[in-house]
């Protein structure tokens, strides 16, 4: 007996444990209250109270008895009685005590108030989701049943993982800085480094500058801070020629910036690279030329890492007709200015975040687009397409990464998740999150491990985490 109230103990304190509410049976001359059931390790307990509105109202002759049953579809398992004798059946049952009595538990009558029912059993599979029944029998001096009724008295729900997540609060930036950048293929003339806007197609390269800047302009939340200008010119000729190039045509190009735009506000700054070998490198590795390797071996080898005039001269002697294609296809590619205007936003209120979000999410901040997501519901569409969309815009931030994680697991999308949990870092909130993910996916071993270090880190949703995984594996 001692065992069996310790594993009653335990039903209260592990998930899966459920306890109905006080319910009337015996036509209201009884009430059955703390009804306890749940699994703990390989076996189900049962336990409750029996307690009459007075006396027990059994006659000399009648019995009552009482028997729980637990039920799911056909499947189903009769508990020991409880059997509650009248003055005369009592003393037929101590005279005729049979095998059958043995245990269930037998009163009599008159001397008996509230019966504590207690009972374990080998835990089964089809007891997943099972009810407690209690089946009521009124019987005469002939053990004839009179009448019989039956009541539920609760439902055993299998414990599932329902995971709490940690979400992480981003830090707040003191200053919004941001960036727009884009490449312009800006042609001049031979050896030349002044701009014709003229010429070719250079009028619709220009314009993709001078729009990013117009825009930036007119749009009051933002405040330009600079332009970044870095040119580039292919590797044919002499170094020192592709040098003189490639920062005559950079500057030349600021200098068309400033006198078109006006510029007063913010600084433009340049830099060059005198020949464009990583995006030479780059072309002929996505390339499906047969002398691919051999063109990257000499582009990498040591020897040439000083004299790229050497290099060049090496492809265009070794594979002439080759050169002659990269000249055609490739060259023009390779020079090109890359330019990037940085500017600040300013801080948004609640409400203008919320407007912002679907529009211009570029100009919030992770902080306002938390704010925002917590306005609704968790779990709901508009609650996940915040941390969706502010991972989108902070790609590489750790803490976007992670909430867009929690996002993805809170609605079971387990491969986003771990896309995502690669780039949370590794606090313990990410710990956290891969925990729940091990959990989700089958790998108990991996979620304890996991929960259990979460834990050690500070993480208080770990130890309910670890509760419940408990819970289930006993």
């Amino acid at each position: 007996m001692k065992q069996v109230q310790s594993y009653i103990a335990a039903l209260m304190l592990v998930c899966g444990v459920y306890s109905a509410s006080a319910q009337q049976i015996l036509e209201g001359d009884a009430t059955i209250s703390n009804v306890k059931i749940g699994k703990v390790e390989d076996r189900m307990f049962v336990s409750m109270d029996i307690i009459p509105s007075g006396r027990w109202n059994v006659k000399s002759d009648r019995a009552v008895i009482l028997t729980p049953m637990i039920e799911n579809n056909d499947s189903s398992v009769l508990l020991p009685q409880v059997r509650i004798l009248g003055r005369n059946q009592y003393l037929r049952h101590l005279r005729n005590i049979s095998k059958d009595d043995l245990g269930n538990q037998i009163y009599q009558a008159a001397k008996t108030q509230t019966i504590h029912y207690e009972v374990s059993l080998l835990y089964d599979d089809w007891m997943d989701n099972s009810v407690l029944i209690l089946n009521e029998d009124f019987c005469g001096c002939t053990q004839t049943l009179l009448s019989s009724n039956k009541s539920l008295l609760e439902r055993y729900v299998k414990p599932v993982f329902n995971p709490v997540f940690a979400y992480v609060v981003p830090k707040a930036e003191s200053v919004k800085s941001r960036s727009e950048s884009g490449q312009a293929y800006i042609t001049f003339h031979v050896s030349k480094t002044y701009i014709d806007d003229t010429y070719l197609n250079n009028r619709e390269e220009l314009q993709k500058i001078l729009n990013t800047i117009a825009i930036a302009r007119r749009d009051k939340d933002i405040t330009i801070t600079g332009m970044q200008l870095k040119g580039y010119a292919s590797p044919e000729g002499k170094y020192q020629d592709n040098e003189r190039i490639a920062k005559g045509r950079t500057e030349a190009l600021a200098n068309y910036i400033r006198k078109l735009t006006e510029v007063t506000e913010y600084s433009i700054t340049t830099s060059y690279e005198a020949e464009n070998w990583k995006g030479l490198k780059e072309f002929i590795r996505r390339s499906d030329l047969s002398e691919k390797d051999d063109l990257l071996a000499i582009i990498d080898s040591p020897k040439f890492a000083d004299n790229p005039d050497g290099r060049e001269w090496k492809i265009k002697s070794t594979y002439p007709d080759t050169y002659r294609w990269l000249l055609t296809n490739c060259y023009p590619f390779l020079r090109r200015t890359d330019y990037r205007v940085e500017y600040t936003v300013r801080p948004f209120n609640l409400e203008e975040a919320k407007k912002l979000i679907g529009s211009q999410p570029q100009k919030l901040s992770l902080q306002e687009m938390y704010n925002v997501a917590q306005t609704y519901e968790p779990g709901s569409e508009s609650y996940n397409e915040v941390f969706e969309t502010a991972v989108r815009m902070f790609p590489a931030d750790e803490t976007a990464n992670l909430n867009a994680a929690n996002s993805a697991l809170q609605r079971g999308d387990t491969l986003l998740a771990k896309k995502y949990l690669a780039k949370a870092g590794e606090s313990g909130e990410a710990i956290l999150a891969r925990g729940i993910l091990a959990m989700m996916e089958g790998d108990t071993n991996a979620a304890t491990a996991l929960m259990l270090k979460a834990q050690g880190m500070g993480i208080e949703e770990a130890t309910s985490n670890l509760e419940q995984i408990q819970a289930i594996l006993k």
